[in-house]
């Protein structure tokens, strides 16, 4: 696939000479990773899901949750996380906003300090982070935010809630996956429904897709799925954009999406890989893990989705953050909401509500 009109069929654009009116096409949701940054990303989807509350119904004060919006939530690494507990725990975003911010402490809070860089560590290959608290963490959200019937569904079949499959076997409305970098190299999509085009794509628990896409090399170890190895899929798609919008070609091949939503988790600046070690270890990683590179390519392979794309992105302020730093969720959150007062924030929130709601502003 490489232009936006593989896509065929009626389009929402496209009204001349159909006799009816066109079919809605899927609405994507696809989230960066960032660590601890990705607190930004939750501010800002609760945000949109405010606006769109405001035009669909204004009258309910609760929020309406992504999973009702959104067609396909992705996500790599912290990304990956959020894309879970929205899309196949079905979580609003407040309640996904808590328990992130619980689980940015347990993971990367450490009770000592060792050297303070830890590239020994790197080294010998001797991860920073425990990757057992990661899984513990996961399964806590999972035991604690699976629906009341698949709760039943697993227990009648033996199987204990912390080890719920990630696709279901009542299949939902909502669906998700999440990037994870193969020992191969390649990117795997690790799904939360039968895919059309690889329906034996890879099948795990929540906990294990949660765990490999986070496996960021240095901060955790590696995992092993079905004699898979996989590490984080920040490596090789730390902005999913492409990830996703081809995944809906493959699941929606007739139908135009409606909407293509991206939340980054801060931009970088330029490093040169000199002053030693660290600095050329830092610079490595960030050139690797660049999501706007993967921006500007999805634009050039894709100018025909340019109307319906929307990117949330704030810059080095936030980029500078180390993925780890939750000392800084309150930094992360000030950001946040300048970026949300901003003008070009709340025009852009504004206008993609508009595009996601399921009424029209006029009515």
């Amino acid at each position: 696939m490489s232009k936006a009109r593989e896509w065929t069929g009626i389009t929402l654009s496209n009204r001349e000479n159909t006799g009816h009116e066109p079919v809605q096409g899927p609405k994507i949701l696809s989230l960066d990773g960032g660590g601890v940054k990705g607190l930004f990303s939750v501010l800002i989807l609760e945000a949109l899901m405010e606006a769109v509350r405001q035009i669909d119904t204004p009258n309910v004060p609760d929020l309406p949750k992504p999973c009702d919006y959104f067609d396909l939530i992705c996500g790599t690494s912290t990304g990956g996380l959020m894309a879970i507990m929205l899309g196949r725990l079905r979580m609003n975003t407040q309640v996904c906003k808590r328990a992130y911010c619980d689980m940015s402490r347990d993971i990367f809070n450490r009770s000592f300090l060792r050297y303070p860089l830890t590239w020994w560590d790197a080294f010998w290959g001797n991860p920073w982070y425990d990757g057992k608290k990661l899984e513990k963490a996961i399964k806590t959200v999972v035991s604690q935010q699976l629906s009341v019937q698949e709760k039943r569904d697993l227990q009648e079949r033996g199987i204990a809630e912390e080890n719920a499959p990630l696709r279901p076997y009542h299949e939902l409305s909502g669906r998700c996956f999440v990037c994870a970098l193969h020992d191969s190299g390649e990117v795997h999509r690790l799904k939360s429904y039968t895919s059309k085009r690889d329906p034996t794509s890879t099948t795990c628990t929540i906990w294990e897709a949660g765990r490999a896409t986070s496996a960021a090399p240095l901060y955790f170890p590696p995992i092993t799925i079905s004699d898979c190895r996989y590490f984080d899929g920040g490596m090789g798609s730390n902005n999913p954009i492409l990830e996703s919008v081809r995944e809906a070609h493959d699941e929606y091949p007739t139908r135009y999406p409606a909407a293509i939503v991206s939340i980054g988790t801060g931009s970088a600046e330029p490093l040169a890989p000199t002053g030693g070690l660290a600095a050329v270890m830092t610079s490595l990683a960030g050139r690797i893990t660049d999501t706007e590179r993967s921006d500007r390519e999805f634009l050039m392979i894709f100018p025909g989705l340019r109307d319906a794309y929307f990117r949330f992105q704030e810059g080095p302020r936030l980029g500078s953050i180390d993925l780890a730093a939750w000392k800084r969720l309150g930094e992360i959150e000030q950001i946040a909401h300048a970026y949300l007062r901003s003008d070009r924030g709340r025009e852009d929130i504004q206008r993609c509500a508009e595009r996601l709601a399921k009424r029209s502003v006029s009515e």
